[in-house]
């Protein structure tokens, strides 16, 4: 994605303004903005920087019609900008997400609320490999998705679960960060071991051979991605966003407002 910023950057983009950085926070009453929240992102440049914003944040919180929002911004403002423009914003401001908390979900620090943590790493991750697929025309085809596997112990999960949904009192926050890592887990027990021997054996397709494990297939495919010319980027593409999808089920109904999130096409 990187890569792809830095060879696709807009150009004659000249105009330069104050913006909000973490776009489409704001309070409001009866059509009139009241207030604007979360300023520690501000910065100069591009406006249509936080037009591409937009994309990220109506992902968990819905923002209605993002292109006729954009389309009257553009009337309303008289500034020449086309599509491309938007969705290149919308990338790079997508990816500061996963940039941001990845170290976290790797390894994560006591407290952290790695259900959801690992929700943004992921959804915010796809979605931008997805905007450039769609810029450059590459169709991807989602993973089918084995039924979660039944086996004697499998109950324990669900005690577990029970047990938690009925805690509570004064840390109804921990309890409930615990009850999404359980819900992970018993996602990973049903499913995490076919669903990592489908993303070896896709990447093995990609990479000439199959790797002995995931640590070998990232090593393996973080060095085809730093080295691939154009002509690798749709394959690239369609396993990194497929392989996404795979990790995103494993967090089921953990994944809360996010499940099954996807990009507004935006239309202008």
């Amino acid at each position: 994605m990187l890569r792809w910023l830095r060879e696709n950057v807009p150009t004659g983009r000249d105009r330069v303004a104050c913006l909000l950085g973490d776009s489409g926070q704001f309070l409001f009453d009866r059509s009139r903005v009241t207030a604007l929240l979360d300023v520690e992102l501000a910065a100069l440049g591009d406006p249509v920087c936080d037009l591409g914003g937009l994309v990220s944040r109506d992902l968990s919180e819905p923002l209605g019609d993002l292109s006729r929002g954009i389309a009257r911004y553009r009337e309303r403002t008289g500034l020449d900008f086309g599509r491309r423009d938007v969705l290149f914003q919308a990338v790079r401001f997508c990816i500061f997400t996963p940039m941001s908390v990845c170290f976290l979900c790797a390894v994560p620090p006591p407290g952290l609320n790695l259900a959801q943590y690992e929700s943004w790493n992921l959804v915010y991750g796809r979605i931008p490999l997805q905007l450039i697929a769609e810029l450059e025309g590459v169709e991807i085809e989602p993973p089918a998705l084995p039924a979660p596997r039944d086996h004697r112990h499998a109950t324990v999960f669900d005690a577990l679960l029970g047990m938690l949904r009925a805690a509570g009192g004064a840390d109804a926050y921990a309890f409930d960060t615990a009850r999404r890592v359980a819900e992970y887990a018993r996602e990973i027990d049903r499913r995490g071991a076919r669903l990592e021997a489908e993303d070896l054996d896709e990447a093995g397709a990609l990479l000439g051979r199959r790797p002995a494990d995931w640590r070998e297939a990232d090593a393996r495919l973080e060095a085809r991605a730093v080295s691939a010319g154009p002509g690798e980027r749709p394959a690239l593409l369609r396993f990194l966003v497929r392989r996404s999808l795979r990790r995103e089920a494993l967090l089921g109904p953990a994944l809360r407002e996010l499940e099954g999130a996807a990009a507004q096409r935006i239309e202008l």
